[in-house]
């Protein structure tokens, strides 16, 4: 094998790995629930849009801004940063983040509908149609719907339980489709 061929192949390698990185996405059910702060941290930058490395991107009305991940240990800090929800102040209102989650309004409708399910939704995630990325730049290029959502969001509950555990505030056992 000449040098020229050892190249060519690390290249084709390196190729492949940045294509991999570049679309990752996870199944639903593999996603590791945290137990501690460390991983509820770790799963907020893995799962949500961040503003930089070291904050998450949260929106309050009509400002957005980040939090650093280190003042973060529940959503409740996040209630209490932004001075929003019942008992912290003066917007009665929940802030927002973006998962990184690519679905469509029409997608929930059309589960909800062939389920029979009104506020039932916490199997919608489990259903496997919907795209879930750990990769930012991958989810904001190629998904179409990056949304905020509220961080009492009934259609999000079951992800933010799954990806944040008892940390999201959220406390259910889904039930596998």
């Amino acid at each position: 094998m000449s040098s020229n061929d050892i190249e060519n192949n690390v290249i084709e390698m390196n190729t492949k790995k940045e294509t991999i990185m570049d679309t990752e996405k996870v199944k639903f059910e593999d996603i590791k629930t945290p137990t501690t702060v460390e991983e509820f941290r770790a799963n907020l930058k893995r799962y949500y849009v961040s503003l930089g490395q070291d904050a998450i991107y949260v929106k309050v009305g009509d400002d957005s801004f980040g939090i650093p991940y280190s003042k973060i240990s529940s959503f409740d800090d996040i209630y209490k940063l932004t001075k929003t929800g019942f008992g912290y102040g003066q917007v009665p209102t929940s802030p927002s983040i973006v998962p990184l989650v690519d679905f469509s309004r029409s997608m929930f409708d059309k589960f909800v509908e062939k389920n029979g399910m009104s506020l039932m939704y916490y199997r919608f995630f489990m259903s496997g149609k919907v795209k879930i990325y750990t990769n930012q730049d991958s989810f904001l290029s190629k998904s179409k719907n990056h949304q905020w959502y509220s961080l009492d969001n009934q259609v999000m509950r079951e992800f933010y339980f799954t990806t944040l555990g008892q940390f999201s505030g959220y406390n259910f056992a889904p039930v596998k489709v």
